[in-house]
């Protein structure tokens, strides 16, 4: 159906009023403004088809919420592991002597052991790409 010219007088035609074609070009959204995976699409379609259990429900409700997509990559991770190392470190400084320091003390141990397995995997996959 044809768009209906707003700006109607009455010396021209029937011809002239529906024939209106809009002067302003139609233009695609910028290209670097949405990144995919950002957004939380929905399947509206799976839902009808296939409704969800009460088993998935109960998973999906135990899946994490991930709100800082930038610990998904390894410099995002890597960045993060080495500031939470200089923080513990601080902590440790602070809580000398007290109570709470064996706590500190066996997290800076896990996140070492965590260090020292990720070495260890570089070495091995390394070692796969040079066989």
């Amino acid at each position: 159906m044809p768009e209906i010219n707003r700006k109607l007088t009455f010396d021209a035609g029937i011809e002239q009023i529906t024939a209106y074609i809009d002067q302003t070009p139609s233009q695609l959204p910028e290209g670097g403004q949405f990144v995919p995976g950002e957004a939380a699409g929905k399947q509206y379609l799976d839902e009808v088809l296939f409704p969800p259990s009460v088993e998935q429900t109960l998973i999906e409700s135990f899946r994490p919420k991930v709100t800082e997509r930038q610990l998904l990559t390894a410099p995002g991770y890597h960045h993060a592991h080495d500031q939470c190392m200089e923080d513990l470190g601080e902590s440790l400084k602070e809580f000398a002597g007290r109570p709470g320091e064996e706590k500190l003390q066996a997290m800076a141990q896990v996140l070492q052991d965590v260090e020292g397995l990720r070495n260890l995997f570089n070495t091995y996959r390394n070692l796969l790409h040079q066989a």
